[in-house]
């Protein structure tokens, strides 16, 4: 464990990504390890939650830290419109490639500034030999339409998520849309205008309690990405570009998770001959507070170990 050296904050600017608006501003944060770097990750964050969902607050329950402390740069994104990331004056128009574009822009901006030691001031050029694309549920999502219409990553960790969608909470009209021959994607800003209304913070999201679980997730309820989360919402949402997907992908849900069955997930990556799924007992959407994280954690950077010497995780023995 080499633990964090620093944790340095940054706003990209990403140009424009929605025509006849103004640049927008990407926010994120590094955390840099204290010894060398063995590769980075790239993390976005799911529906109704910002870039501190990798960094919660409870015990044991920080995926950036737990990461670098192994010797991982960890790269926390907020997507356009979310946290500390600016907006366009229309929000419905941050469809999920609209969002996938931006983030795109933004980690090759970083990667880019991290090499050349021109991202913070007093921040070393950095050597960092790969990079992994992590996102959880929406931004899982999000992690695969970046991979195939702006590849820079050697592997994905996908987490709670699949391409099956919400079918069971979609209303009448995503329903009808849904049966069209593009599964309702073209449809998805109107969809969200229909079914998100007022404000975006209330929209997802609303966690109580006094659990620590609870008490960790509070802080990081942000915003919804309205037209975005259509998308997720609907079935086959993404499964042309997880069809395309040849990188090795590590599929990490919750016994407990609404993503369908486990087993059916692998499926939609057909073109990927190294998919590894991960099943963690008794856990539910949120694996980070789940009492077994740290089980998943120990998973997931031994399947980093295996990435970064390129071995097959599917043929590692147990």
């Amino acid at each position: 464990m080499v633990g964090v050296t620093k944790k340095v904050s940054v706003r990209m600017d990403v140009g424009e990504i929605v025509p006849a608006e103004a640049a927008q501003m990407i926010a994120a944060d590094i955390f840099v390890p204290a010894g060398a770097v063995r590769f980075a990750l790239y993390c976005l964050p799911g529906g109704g939650v910002n870039r501190q969902y990798f960094d919660l607050a409870g015990e044991g329950m920080s995926f950036a830290r737990a990461m670098a402390a192994r010797g991982a740069l960890v790269v926390t994104i907020d997507h356009a419109g979310v946290g500390e990331s600016s907006e366009p004056t229309d929000r419905y128009k941050l469809s999920a490639f609209v969002v996938a574009l931006a983030n795109a822009r933004a980690c090759a901006a970083i990667a880019t500034g991290l090499k050349e030691g021109t991202l913070v001031e007093g921040l070393a050029p950095l050597a960092v030999p790969f990079s992994i694309g992590v996102g959880h549920s929406m931004g899982a999502m999000l992690t695969v339409l970046q991979a195939v219409a702006a590849p820079m990553h050697r592997a994905l960790a996908l987490l709670c998520f699949s391409t099956r969608g919400l079918p069971e909470v979609l209303n009448e009209y995503e329903a009808l849309a849904e049966l069209a021959p593009d599964h309702g994607r073209g449809a998805a800003e109107e969809l969200a205008r229909i079914r998100f209304v007022g404000d975006p913070r209330k929209q997802g999201m609303q966690v109580e309690g006094s659990s620590p679980a609870s008490l960790a997730m509070v802080p990081v309820q942000d915003k919804m990405l309205e037209t975005s989360a259509i998308l997720s919402m609907l079935p086959n949402n993404v499964s042309p570009e997880a069809a395309q997907i040849k990188i090795p992908v590590f599929l990490g849900v919750g016994e407990r998770d609404f993503t369908g069955r486990p087993e059916r997930i692998p499926k939609a990556f057909s073109a990927c001959r190294d998919v590894t799924l991960y099943v963690l007992p008794g856990a539910g959407h949120h694996l980070f507070v789940s009492a077994g994280r740290a089980e998943l954690f120990a998973r997931m950077a031994a399947w980093f170990d295996d990435i970064e010497r390129g071995v097959a995780p599917a043929a590692r023995a147990n």
